[in-house]
C-alpha cells in the first residue's frame, strides 16, 4: 500500500474514537488479515517478532512468552487491539 493511502487509513483508538493514522498522537502499526496470512503468523508472538523494537523471548517449555518493547517504560504504554477492541491486559499483566 502506498504511503499516501496508508496515512488515510482510519483506526479505532483506545478512546474508542476513529481517526486517520496521520492524526493519531501515538505510533500505530496496523497489520491486516492479508498480511497475517501472507506471512504465515500462527499466533501473536509470531506477529510481534516482526515488529520493530519488539523482543520476543519464548521459554523453552512453551508455556510462557516474554515480550519486551524497547523505548517503552511500562506495559500500559503498549496496547494490542483487534478490530478496535483492546485484547491486551488493561493492568499490564501477562
Amino acid at each position: 500500500m502506498p504511503l499516501s493511502e496508508l496515512m488515510e487509513v482510519v483506526v479505532a483508538t483506545p478512546t474508542k474514537t476513529q481517526r486517520k493514522i496521520s492524526d493519531t498522537p501515538a505510533n500505530i502499526i496496523v497489520v491486516t488479515k492479508k498480511q497475517i496470512h501472507e506471512r504465515g503468523y500462527v499466533n501473536l508472538a509470531d506477529l510481534l517478532e516482526d515488529m520493530p523494537n519488539v523482543d520476543v523471548n519464548r521459554n523453552t517449555t512453551g508455556v510462557q512468552t516474554a515480550i519486551g518493547i524497547r523505548g517503552i517504560s511500562g506495559s500500559n504504554n503498549f496496547i494490542i487491539m483487534q478490530d478496535g477492541i483492546r485484547v491486551s491486559s488493561p493492568t499490564g499483566e501477562i
